[in-house]
Order: C-alpha cells, then sequence, then structure tokens
C-alpha cells in the first residue's frame, strides 16, 4: 500500500507548513492526484485518519483528494484523448506517439489552518 508512505509525507511537509507559519492547527489538506498514480480514495482517507493522531495540531483535520484523469495528446495528429483504460495509443489514428499532459499530478493544493 503506497497510500500510506503518500500520506506520511504528506503529514510531514504539513507540519513543516504549520511550524513555518506559527500555526496551532491544521483543519483541511487538499491534494490533487492523477489517476497514473492508482490512488485508492477509501485507502488514503482510512491512513489519513490513522496516522493524523501522532500529529499535534492536526487531529480534526479533514482530508479533500481531488483526482484528475489520465489525458495523452497524440503527437502526429495533435488530438487529446481522455484514456478510461491504459492504452496510450491514439484511438484517431493509431499511433503510439503520443505523450501525457495529465493524470501523472500528486500536490498539495492547500492547507488551512490557524
Amino acid at each position: 500500500m503506497h497510500e500510506s508512505a503518500l500520506i506520511h509525507s504528506l503529514l510531514n511537509i504539513a507540519l513543516k507548513v504549520k511550524k513555518e507559519n506559527k500555526l496551532k492547527c491544521i483543519s483541511k489538506i487538499t491534494i490533487t492526484a492523477g489517476q497514473m498514480h492508482q490512488i485508492i480514495p477509501e485507502v488514503m482517507q482510512e491512513s489519513f485518519d490513522l496516522m493524523k493522531k501522532d500529529f499535534p495540531g492536526f487531529e480534526y483535520a479533514e482530508l479533500v483528494m481531488n483526482e484528475t484523469p489520465v489525458k495523452i495528446r497524440c503527437r502526429d495528429c495533435h488530438k487529446t484523448i481522455t484514456l478510461s483504460q491504459p492504452d496510450f495509443y491514439c484511438p484517431h489514428c493509431h499511433s503510439s506517439s503520443t505523450e501525457v499532459i495529465s493524470g501523472n499530478e500528486l500536490y498539495i493544493d492547500s492547507l488551512e489552518g490557524e
């Protein structure tokens, strides 16, 4: 389960921000994760709820996850395609010369606290 490792890193980053900004607590963490990371939201939430108890000031924090779909751009016909399956070829011209333009993101959008 890579979700636990992601949550641990996320909480450590949020803790650093909390300390740098002299916040008493963090109430909400919003992240964006692309579908290529194959994150299971329920596992992320469960890991977050378990681990946040070990971080002072995070006891009541909420995790909000935004997921971005995998999109590719064909280098030959220049069409943009949203993938529903991991087939990285262009369904229009059948080229395998494509580039991923979204769906590989993984970052903290925002932290809320006081």
